[in-house]
């Protein structure tokens, strides 16, 4: 699931930079550090969201 998600962030900031592309915003959004740190987040905060939801309708089931 964590692959899944990390593709999934991955398109997402590939879609973002094409719409912002030619920006002057894009020099500094989408250095190396930035995109890695966005894509860990979205990463880590998606998969926990999802193990939370995943561990809530196992004890209501």
């Amino acid at each position: 699931m964590g692959l899944l998600m990390a593709a999934l962030a991955c398109g997402g900031l590939a879609r973002r930079y094409l719409l912002e592309f030619g920006e002057a915003s894009s020099t500094y959004q989408f250095t190396r550090p930035n995109a890695a740190l966005h894509l860990a987040a979205f990463t880590g905060i998606s998969s926990l969201s999802w193990r939370y939801a995943a561990k809530q309708s196992r004890k209501s089931a």
